[in-house]
């Protein structure tokens, strides 16, 4: 299992400015972002929202057995090309 995210801003001396580096998995576009801020204090209320975040999703992974996640990601395969989502056909197929 991988080790927790370390959401900690650094102050950029030569910017006057503080930097946020978020991973991947915590982003809103799921790709890796630096976000920067003209205070530590707004760093640090991001910081409280990604590691809420990151809590939240790790506790539903845990409800998740390894053989669900497979499945699911195969779903996702198959309907990739009919640009539908799993939840949309799942409550399609339910209705």
């Amino acid at each position: 299992m991988s080790r927790p995210s370390s959401l900690k801003a650094r102050h950029l001396a030569s910017r006057g400015k503080w930097v946020l580096n978020v991973p991947a998995e915590l982003s809103d576009t799921g790709k890796r972002r630096q976000l920067f801020y003209d205070t530590e204090k707004a760093a640090e209320a991001d910081i409280e929202t990604f590691k809420t975040r990151r809590d939240n999703f790790g506790t539903s992974l845990n409800d998740l057995t390894p053989a669900r996640i497979s499945e699911a990601a195969e779903a996702w395969k198959l309907l990739e090309p009919h640009r539908i989502t799993l939840l949309y056909a799942v409550r399609s197929f339910l209705l």
